[in-house]
């Protein structure tokens, strides 16, 4: 297993006379698993047996912003990259898709312990009809590629990505190629598809990346691949503004918390203002309209903001819009969501699927500094240490259970205990409140990749036991392994510029101790409250409560839009899910209700219609193609 200790000096000691933090390499990716969990009724469909009369014509485009996990079958004939908007950084367009040596159902092509090395993952287009082309048509293909963007281990000389094109006689030809480099900004490459041997009716291309097979480690990223005609050399640019990043939290500094909390002096945890981040892949300056509308769980605008700037040529803005004012009226045990939209609109847009997006912040139960996304783990090596993360309560509240997201390494253990610990404070005053033997890490491959552990007696943290309300969780080990929690590598955005580390997060070693030197954020949720399960979570597909179907939902499988039809039922709420559990549409209805769906991504989709007078439940399958 690789390791990369987080050592600011450069030299190095062995692991083994003190516990040091660590961050490790994904052996494998669990939200993959996650989704192939959640579409169990639904095999993925092998698409790399096509034969030649499934061509498809130019022009070809894909951003991947209408893609979630796996490539779009329209375009692509093999599933062996991860589409996600979680390891480049700054893209041109939201969605990515990454070249991580995992195959496509999220495992490692090789797991021998050894340092196994050959070709990993493959993008390969559909068939495309080249047969009526020409060299004099001028066809050229063009991408924007980064190296290794946040993944944890930086490519090496003898790693590779290849373009290869397919020509007439069955023969792959190399065209273009990068060897492994330092980490560096997206760059744009234009091939010209000019051999004549290419203009056949099953033309394709593919890349390959050439890298260690033992893990998600030596990255690559592509985005917006176009292959058109009528294009050159200096064809680098596309009059397209987009958004090319995932929203921010709503809140400083974290993710997500209990509504109790937010409701009870939680207010000024409220960022104070909203960010856009958009892009101009075009050289000249656009005029660009930006906005966002934020609905509460009812479907109730709660607020909404727009503005209008310029965006300089090649160039990436961040727009600054006012803040969101979130209400406290509803009861403190209840829970809230609000789900913000975020556009961006420009008169020579030619692309209109990467100018929206949708970010849904929660208020349930439980604290969490993460985005439920894990790019690395967390550990620390010795034979004794201690991890502790820091959360504030304004009101005296229950801990009841702390979830944790729990890495699968190479190196198994299963077997290992470790003891989950519960802090009022840490330091030379360390006070230890409560402590519960676990046995080992206890591994999970529901959507949330969360494993919920129950505390044997729920704690009661008041503000004077615990300082301020002041309370620390983590665990504490005495043999030498690696427990390896999630790490949301993508936290660091959420520090001010001044920030360099995590300041929530500390570890013990034999002087004491430690503010912890990462930027991540550790995956670990402390539950409050009057419930373990968190209230805002969704079931693949829930059941309906009322054996009256008096909800319908056509066309079915849909493309553009889905009308959903309440029969003699009035003040109706509909909540749009994908099989993941993200909230994708929410709105109040009466007798019918149109959503428009052109721009999501294609998949399963369920449908839950409450009836908010009598509380009946019907749920819907929805196909979108």
């Amino acid at each position: 297993m690789r390791i990369i200790v987080t050592f600011f000096s450069l030299f190095v000691f062995p692991y083994t006379l003190l516990a040091q933090e660590v961050i490790a390499p994904l052996k494998s990716n669990p939200h993959i698993k996650a989704y192939l969990k959640e579409l169990k009724h639904m095999p993925v469909p092998d698409v790399t047996t096509m034969s030649t009369g499934d061509t498809i014509q130019l022009p070809f485009v894909d951003d991947f912003t209408s893609s979630r996990v796996y490539p779009d079958t329209t375009k692509w004939s093999d599933m062996a990259v991860y589409i996600n908007n979680s390891f480049a950084i700054n893209p041109p367009s939201f969605n990515v898709a990454t070249f991580d040596a995992l195959s496509r159902f999220g495992d490692a092509y090789n797991n021998t312990g050894f340092d196994p090395y050959g070709f990993g993952d493959t993008l390969t287009s559909r068939y495309i009809d080249l047969s009526t082309s020409n060299p004099a048509d001028s066809i050229y293909l063009s991408f924007y590629v980064q190296a290794q963007g946040i993944g944890l281990d930086s490519l090496a000389q003898r790693d590779s990505l290849v373009l290869e094109f397919y020509n007439q006689f069955g023969v792959w030809v190399r065209v273009w190629q990068t060897k492994g480099m330092r980490p560096q900004p997206f760059q744009y490459v234009i091939v010209p598809v000019n051999n004549t041997n290419y203009f056949h009716a099953g033309f394709r291309f593919r890349w390959m990346n050439r890298v260690g097979l033992s893990g998600n480690l030596n990255h690559w990223h592509l985005d917006y691949v176009r292959m058109e005609k009528f294009r050159n050399m200096n064809d680098t640019t596309f009059k397209d503004i987009t958004i090319n990043n995932t929203a921010r939290s709503l809140l400083k500094s974290y993710r997500s918390m209990p509504w109790k909390q937010f409701k009870n002096g939680g207010q000024n945890e409220v960022v104070d203002s909203v960010y856009i981040r958009a892009r101009n892949l075009d050289l000249q300056v656009a005029q660009v309209v930006h906005q966002y509308k934020a609905f509460d769980k009812y479907g109730n605008i709660l607020s909404e903001d727009s503005n209008r700037l310029n965006i300089a040529g090649n160039d990436t803005a961040l727009y600054r819009l006012k803040k969101i004012t979130i209400p406290t009226s509803e009861p403190q045990d209840s829970f809230y969501r609000i789900r913000t939209v975020y556009k961006v609109f420009s008169t020579f847009d030619i692309n209109r699927r990467n100018d929206s997006l949708v970010h849904l912040q929660e208020f349930s139960n439980y604290f969490a500094y993460d985005d439920g996304t894990a790019e690395s783990g967390y550990g620390i090596i010795g034979s004794a240490g201690k991890v502790a993360l820091k959360f504030k309560l304004n009101k005296a509240d229950t801990l009841r259970a702390i979830r944790v997201y729990f890495n699968q390494a190479e190196t198994d253990v299963k077997g290992k205990d470790f003891t989950l610990a519960i802090w009022s404070e840490i330091g030379n005053k360390e006070k230890l409140r409560y402590f519960q033997t676990v046995s080992g890490p206890l591994y999970t491959d529901e959507v949330n990749g969360f494993a919920t552990i129950v505390l044997d007696t729920p704690q009661f943290i008041d503000l004077l036991s615990y300082p301020a309300g002041v309370f620390y969780i983590g665990w504490i080990q005495t043999s030498d392994f690696i427990l390896n929690v999630g790490l949301d590598v993508n936290y660091a955005s959420m520090l001010s510029a001044t920030q360099m580390v995590n300041p929530n997060l500390s570890f013990f070693v034999g002087s004491g101790w430690q503010p912890s030197l990462i930027r991540g954020a550790l995956m670990m949720r402390p539950v409050l409250g009057n419930q373990v399960e968190d209230p805002l979570s969704v079931p693949s597909l829930p059941k309906p409560t009322s054996k009256e179907n008096f909800a319908a939902l056509y066309p079915n499988p849909a493309a553009s839009h889905v009308t959903i039809t309440l029969a003699q039922h009035n003040n109706c709420l509909i909540e749009i899910y994908a099989v993941t559990g993200q909230l994708y549409h929410t709105a109040k209805a009466d007798v019918a209700h149109e959503v428009y769906i052109s721009n999501w991504p294609k998949g399963m989709y369920v449908a839950v219609v409450k009836d908010l007078n009598t509380g009946a439940v019907n749920t819907l399958k929805l196909v979108k193609q």
